[in-house]
């Protein structure tokens, strides 16, 4: 029976430093996530705070990255440790066409965070037309 690899699977980015799915993400970097993915990376493993590479691709408004994330089995209404999914980031920050994709993909936009807060009511009020 063959090893599965690491979920601590790192490659090098163009810099030299070591890369996980968590940084590629961060930066929007579809390459590296998809050489990630080939090596054995989890797209959905969580860092510290409970956040898998969506919550830092929509937290950043990397669109292709969402992309990638959500038709790679990446979890569209996984909670961090404040129970805040990637919409909830993407509606935060302001992103959205991330918010719209993550819809398209199933995110609900009514699951609450630990304080209550749902993703549709972070968002800018102007963007009614976007959670119907």
């Amino acid at each position: 029976m063959l090893a599965r690899p690491s979920a601590e699977v790192a490659e090098k980015s163009s810099d030299g430093a070591a890369d996980t799915v968590h940084s590629a993400a961060e930066r929007g970097d579809v390459d590296a996530l998809q050489a990630l993915a080939d090596a054995g990376a989890d797209v959905n493993e969580r860092d510290a705070e409970g956040m898998t590479p969506l919550h830092w691709a929509a937290d950043h408004g990397h669109v292709q990255a969402v992309q990638w994330l959500a038709s790679h089995a990446a979890d569209v209404s996984a909670c961090d440790d404040e129970g805040q999914t990637p919409l909830h980031y993407a509606a935060t920050c302001e992103h959205k066409e991330v918010c719209k994709l993550l819809l398209a993909h199933g995110a609900d936009p009514h699951l609450k965070d630990s304080e209550g807060a749902t993703a549709r009511s972070q968002a800018p009020a102007s963007w009614t037309s976007i959670w119907e």
